[in-house]
């Protein structure tokens, strides 16, 4: 069962809000560890990923998704290029880069 797949299961109904709900509790857990670690990375995260979190909690179908693919792409990208993490920490940064995979295949 992919990420995708669990969500769904997870929330019954995927839609921007649940989206952005799982969205944030990944971010919350990468910024706890940030603070902990000292990782200098953390405040274009942060940007990136309160950019996309905020645009997916006011998205309306119909709307633009521009800004909030721009912004699950840049978090993404600015985790992925994160070398030297722990196992525990590669499991937070992989929980928050499925949400945001399943965030940018909902919005097509």
């Amino acid at each position: 069962m992919g990420f995708f797949d669990w969500l769904k299961q997870l929330f019954h109904h995927i839609n921007p809000h649940n989206l952005a709900g799982a969205l944030s509790a990944g971010k919350v857990t990468i910024d706890s560890l940030g603070q902990i670690e000292h990782w200098a990375w953390i405040p274009q995260f942060d940007a990136a990923a309160s950019d996309a979190i905020r645009g997916l909690n006011t998205w309306q179908p119909g709307q633009p998704t521009t800004q909030i693919v721009q912004s699950l792409n840049l978090a993404v990208s600015v985790l992925n290029d994160v070398q030297g993490l722990s196992q525990k920490d590669k499991v937070a940064i992989d929980t928050f880069v499925g949400a945001a995979e399943a965030a940018l295949q909902f919005l097509g």
